[in-house]
């Protein structure tokens, strides 16, 4: 029987046999009694009932713990990304072209990953970015998307359609950096900060009333901080039932992984600083925590919080690369049409971290007859020329 165990049932009866002696043998207890014994008797016999309550079982049963997963996403790229352009809350434009495919390669990347709720920014970019992956996955045929006003960009008042690069020097002169200046009009870093706190208290709430996955916190604290990241795209949450999707914006990312580690102590993955950790992420890059939340008196507080990864964006590395393909392989086929007698050698590109990846589902308008065969490390294109005749590239880095 372990010690909570042992006191819940010894307590009761402690308590229950002193009220018993003092009942039914009260020469026991007056027995040369002094006045101070006397006061501490009859303090104690008034207070036992209240005291039997307080030592109950309930209140020595372990505490329970919920763990689940959180993936955050920044939106896909816009024309005023591209640009350099700020756009913070007033400008609320849709996702380019390059950045359809971006949201596209991150849906493909995301699409077995099994996510149970969904919340997004109530702004386009944000929600182009989150249909697109949600249209990819399987586990999220059946979800709503919750779009939150919690989670839209910091807003960066006067500075909003203006040049990045002119913010970025107004907060030099002003000794400050960006992100983390806050211009004229504009939210500042403890504003929101509050907002990343509201959503967090908000999800909590949802997800510790819609999961009834609670297990004592001790056998939970004997996981390890961080599990081990293979570069696969349910890294961390392989066993996590629970796993929630944030699609949200790059300025306001960066303010909640600093409240997510100066605040909530969240552990860093191997091998990252916190420069890394505070810095922009790319566009549908992609950051990933494990985290441990228990029910208090007051609601649901998070106990425990790791990173799994920060930024990645290997899809869009991928992306990237398949285009250099086809371009190499369309100039041959335009060579081969015009005659020419061209020897095309195997393109094939080696990347740290790949896992299922789809061309075809992923860039259907541009290249309809490309196959692709993936792993962990290799992407490999294949592009027809003619029934007769095909293409094989390979080109190695």
């Amino acid at each position: 029987m372990d010690r909570a165990s042992s006191c819940s049932a010894f307590l009761p009866t402690m308590l229950t046999g002193v009220v018993h002696m003092s009942v039914r043998q009260p020469q026991l207890l007056s027995r040369r009694e002094t006045p101070p014994v006397v006061f501490f008797r009859t303090v104690f016999l008034t207070h036992t009932a209240s005291l039997m309550q307080y030592f109950s079982v309930g209140s020595f049963q372990r505490m329970k713990a919920l763990t689940f997963g959180l993936t955050l996403v920044r939106h896909g790229e816009t024309r005023y990304n591209k640009e350099g352009l700020l756009q913070g809350q007033a400008i609320d434009c849709p996702l380019s072209e390059t950045g359809l495919q971006q949201a596209e390669a991150a849906g493909c990347y995301l699409k077995d990953v099994t996510f149970s709720c969904v919340f997004v920014s109530d702004m386009l970019r944000a929600q182009q970015t989150a249909a697109t992956i949600m249209k990819r996955n399987s586990s999220c045929s059946a979800l709503q998307m919750v779009r939150d006003p919690l989670l839209k960009e910091i807003s960066f008042g006067v500075a909003e359609g203006g040049r990045l690069q002119d913010v970025k020097e107004m907060a030099k002169a002003a000794g400050q950096s960006f992100p983390g200046f806050t211009p004229p009009g504009g939210e500042t870093q403890e504003q929101v900060k509050e907002r990343v706190k509201e959503f967090m208290e908000k999800m909590l709430q949802q997800i510790g009333t819609e999961h009834d996955r609670w297990e004592d916190e001790t056998s939970i604290s004997a996981i390890p901080e961080t599990s081990p990241v293979e570069g696969k795209a349910d890294d961390g949450v392989r066993d996590i039932p629970i796993h929630a999707l944030v699609v949200t914006h790059g300025a306001y990312m960066c303010v909640a992984v600093r409240y997510f580690v100066e605040e909530l102590h969240c552990a860093l993955p191997p091998g990252s600083d916190r420069a890394h950790m505070f810095s922009l992420s790319p566009n549908t890059g992609l950051c990933r925590f494990i985290l441990t939340m228990r029910k208090e008196q007051d609601g649901f507080k998070v106990s425990r919080m790791s990173c799994v990864f920060i930024h990645r964006g290997d899809h869009v590395t991928l992306g990237s690369v398949v285009k250099e393909t086809l371009a190499a392989a369309g100039d041959v086929k335009r060579m081969m049409k015009r005659g020419k007698n061209v020897s095309f050698p195997n393109y094939s590109f080696s990347l740290y971290c790949l896992t299922d990846y789809c061309l075809y589902q992923t860039f259907p308008s541009e290249f309809p007859l490309v196959r692709g065969i993936t792993n962990r490390d290799r992407v490999e294109v294949l592009a027809h020329t003619s029934p007769n005749c095909h293409v094989q590239g390979r080109r190695n880095y």
